[in-house]
């Protein structure tokens, strides 16, 4: 795995790569059908987890999630620029908090 310039994290596979966004401003999908997107976590309840994990004196990873993944706030600012009438979506790899 390595970070390109574009800001996506990149994964070489057998058959070629898949490239993961933290963010979604400079890509254009306009009127899909479907989109699947990952919506990692709510920026409020990551924050109050940092919180509470700093006040316990414990690791806190969520700080580097903040970097390394899309919330569900920017994931769905994006959806909704992108979306058609008859478009759907589906969120992949999500929190059950999220659900």
């Amino acid at each position: 795995m390595f970070q390109t310039s574009d800001g996506s994290y990149t994964f070489a596979l057998n058959k070629g790569y898949i490239k993961l966004y933290t963010q979604l401003i400079h890509i254009t999908a306009k009127n899909y059908d479907l989109y699947l997107v990952e919506a990692n976590y709510s920026k409020a309840e990551l924050l109050n987890r940092i919180k509470d994990k700093r006040l316990n004196g414990l690791y806190v990873y969520e700080d580097r999630v903040l970097r390394t993944h899309l919330s569900k706030e920017k994931c769905d600012e994006w959806l909704y620029q992108q979306m058609g009438q008859n478009s759907s979506f589906v969120y992949m790899h999500q929190h059950e908090a999220l659900v």
